[in-house]
């Protein structure tokens, strides 16, 4: 894949081991999120996700475990060329404090279906779950 840097201080991204399924980003800049609250932590990367791929950005488990910081959306379309920001939220306890060039989240890039949707009256028969929601496979 092809990136390239929008700032001379940002960081390639990298991976801890050749199998490793994400690319960890780095932040830009410096990272302060008060508990209940969230932050556009900027990468000053943009990446050229190939057409048939979406870049899908996920939390790293290890500030999940330790800071309770979770990734709020993060599906990047391969027509997007612009700066990849990662929205951070944190669900702790604890202000999160972290300076730029901290690995922040990882991005994971995954083949997709290019799929047309067609609507229909009835989809023309039912499923074992029909129309039950939320709870509705046990507890």
């Amino acid at each position: 894949m092809k990136y390239k840097r929008l700032t001379d201080s940002a960081h390639a991204p990298t991976k801890a081991h050749t199998f490793d399924a994400g690319w960890d980003l780095y932040s830009d800049e410096h990272i302060a999120i008060m508990p209940g609250t969230r932050q556009a932590v900027k990468t000053g990367i943009a990446i050229d996700i190939p057409q048939g791929f979406v870049g899908l950005v996920w939390p790293r488990s290890g500030l999940a475990a330790s800071w309770s910081l979770q990734v709020m959306g993060g599906v990047i379309d391969s027509g997007y060329h612009g700066e990849i920001q990662v929205l951070l939220y944190n669900a702790g306890l604890y202000t999160y404090t972290a300076p730029p060039l901290t690995r922040c989240a990882q991005l994971i890039v995954q083949p997709i279906q290019m799929l047309q949707m067609h609507e229909v009256d009835d989809f023309g028969y039912e499923s074992a779950r029909g129309q039950q929601g939320f709870g509705s496979s046990g507890k």
